[in-house]
């Protein structure tokens, strides 16, 4: 039982390395090129352990991965948020400054008196 875990473990690790070696990109393989690693991976275990090790592209960046930003963390939607809220507030302000004075909106001159623009009474 140990001995059929142990062929496993090993064809495991070799078939993940073959697969590894095949995908990854032919110029980011470090040592020697793609043909040379698969015949060594070929080797059971060994090869296998070596690609791993020393073949493997490296994949270090310096920046961070780029995640999506959930609304509430991103700066420019907060921006535009309180943007948006301070010309409606601002609105208000002017409308109820003009009802207080008795003033009313600008009048559309589209239609006859006393109608909007769809010819409805006012």
């Amino acid at each position: 039982m140990l001995r059929v875990v142990a062929v496993l473990l090993v064809v495991g690790v070799m078939v993940y390395a073959f697969v590894d070696c095949v995908r990854a990109d032919a110029r980011d393989l470090r040592g020697l090129p793609r043909p040379a690693w698969l015949l060594v991976i070929l080797v059971p275990l060994v090869g296998a352990l070596a690609y791993l090790v020393a073949g493997r592209p490296v994949h270090t960046t310096d920046e961070p991965a780029a995640r999506p930003l959930a609304p509430d963390d991103d700066p420019e939607f907060l921006r535009r948020l309180d943007l948006e809220r301070r010309r409606r507030k601002a609105d208000e302000e002017r409308r109820r400054r003009q009802r207080e004075r008795g003033e009313e909106g600008p009048k559309d001159k589209s239609g006859p008196e006393g109608e909007d623009q769809a010819g409805h009474p006012a």
